[in-house]
C-alpha cells in the first residue's frame, strides 16, 4: 500500500443528533446533495447498506469531466464513523465521517476526513487530467462547502422546515407565432386596401373633373332646369 501523501480533517458542529447526522452521511445515495463534486453513489452488490465490506460506486463531475469509483465500506459505527477506501484500478484514498456529541445537547461535532492513497506518478496522472490543480487544497475547498451544505439541509430538517429552493423564473408573456404572423399579415392586408381605397378615389375624382363630363353634366343640368 501506498503511503499517505496528504491528509485533511474539516469540521463542524451541526445542530442534529449522532444518529441523525450519521444517518445522512452513511447513505451514499444522497451525497450527491451536498458535495460539490460527488453526484452521488450507488450500491453494488449485497450487502446493500452501510456496514463493513459493502461496495459501492461513486460517481463525480467537475466542469465537463465525469469519472466514476469503486469504493469499499471500512468503517461502520451507528452514531459515531462511517468511512471508505476509494479504488480506480489502484489505491486512491480513504474518505470518511467522525461524529461526537457537541457541548449542547442534540448537537454534533461532524469531523470529514480525507487520506491521500496514492502514489506520486498516480497522482501527478490524476491532477493532470482532472485539472484540480494539488488535490489536497482542492479537496480541502470541496469539503468545507460539503459540510456547510450538511449542516444547512440537517438543521433546516431538524427544524420543522425545507430546504429553500430556487423558484422557477416566469417566462416573458409573448403572443404566440401564429398570432403574431396572423396580425402582421392583417396590418399589411389592411394598409394594402387602404391604398387601394385611396387610389380608386383618386381615379374618381380625377374622372368627375374631366372637361368632357362637366360639359355634360352643365348640359343636363340646363336641360332640366327648362323643363
Amino acid at each position: 500500500m501506498a503511503a499517505a501523501r496528504d491528509s485533511l480533517v474539516v469540521r463542524t458542529e451541526i445542530e442534529a443528533t449522532p444518529e441523525e447526522v450519521w444517518a445522512a452521511v452513511s447513505d451514499v445515495t444522497r451525497m450527491g446533495e451536498w458535495s460539490p463534486e460527488c453526484t452521488g453513489g450507488a450500491w453494488r452488490g449485497t450487502p446493500a447498506q452501510p456496514v463493513v465490506g459493502a461496495r459501492f460506486q461513486g460517481h463525480n463531475a467537475k466542469g465537463g469531466r465525469r469519472w466514476s469509483t469503486v469504493c469499499e465500506v471500512v468503517a461502520a459505527e451507528a452514531g459515531r464513523a462511517f468511512a471508505w477506501e476509494v479504488s480506480w484500478g489502484v489505491p486512491i484514498a480513504r474518505w470518511g465521517f467522525v461524529l461526537t456529541p457537541g457541548a449542547t445537547e442534540g448537537t454534533t461535532v461532524v469531523e470529514q476526513t480525507w487520506q491521500d492513497r496514492r502514489n506520486p506518478v498516480v497522482a501527478w496522472l490524476t491532477e493532470a487530467a482532472l485539472r484540480t490543480g494539488r488535490r489536497a487544497s482542492w479537496n480541502e475547498r470541496t469539503m468545507e462547502r460539503t459540510l456547510a451544505a450538511l449542516k444547512r439541509s440537517l438543521e433546516l430538517h431538524h427544524q420543522g422546515c425545507e430546504e429553500p429552493r430556487e423558484e422557477p423564473r416566469e417566462e416573458p408573456r409573448h403572443k404566440p407565432p401564429t398570432q403574431v404572423v396572423h396580425r402582421t399579415r392583417c396590418t399589411i392586408r389592411g394598409a394594402r386596401n387602404r391604398a387601394r381605397n385611396r387610389a380608386r378615389n383618386r381615379a374618381r375624382n380625377r374622372a368627375s373633373n374631366h372637361p368632357v363630363r362637366m360639359a355634360l353634366r352643365v348640359r343636363c343640368t340646363t336641360c332640366v332646369g327648362g323643363l
